[in-house]
Order: C-alpha cells, then sequence, then structure tokens
C-alpha cells in the first residue's frame, strides 16, 4: 500500500484538502475507480518481480477526473517499502490529442 509522505506533499496540488492533512493517507483514494485495476496490477508486478515498474493512472477526487500521472515504483530496503515516483502528464496527453 503506498502512503502519502511529507517528500512528495509539495508537488500534490490537485486536491482541496489541506497538504498537512493528507499524510499518511492512503494514495488509493485518490485512484479513479476506472483505474484501480491498472494500479493494482502495478503494485502487485512491483513486489512480486522485485523490479522497476510504471503505469498510467487517473487522479481524482469526489469522483472527479483532476489529472493524469505516470507513475514509476521500484522495491528499495527490506523489500516492504516502496520508492515511487508520480509525474503529472495530463498536459502531455492533451496536446497528443490535438
Amino acid at each position: 500500500m503506498i502512503y502519502l509522505r511529507w517528500d512528495i506533499l509539495p508537488s500534490i496540488q490537485m486536491v482541496d484538502e489541506r497538504r498537512f492533512s493528507l499524510i499518511d493517507s492512503n494514495f488509493k483514494l485518490f485512484v479513479l475507480e476506472s483505474s484501480i485495476p491498472v494500479f493494482n496490477n502495478f503494485l502487485s508486478r512491483v513486489y512480486t518481480l522485485h523490479a522497476k515498474e510504471s503505469c498510467q493512472v487517473m487522479l481524482g477526487y469526489d469522483k472527479k477526473h483532476l489529472c493524469t500521472v505516470y507513475i514509476e515504483g521500484v522495491l528499495i530496503e527490506d523489500e516492504y517499502k516502496c520508492l515511487v515516483t508520480v509525474v503529472d502528464v495530463t498536459k502531455c496527453i492533451l496536446e497528443k490529442n490535438l
């Protein structure tokens, strides 16, 4: 399971919550329902293959799509912690579709 930590909070501008109230929140709560299977598959691959994996999912709040993100994850330390990078690719996708 992925939880929001202090080091990524400065990049979170998509939710209307105060940033400090998001600490230790379950990241999956911000993944839109339609993207949950992709996100679950991503996590499963990271933990079973022990390799860097990636996926693209839609994030939102209150069932509203706010952005599309590219996520990369890799296991670190004791293989129970996953280092994750999240990049907002919404603008790139919109430009590509024009």
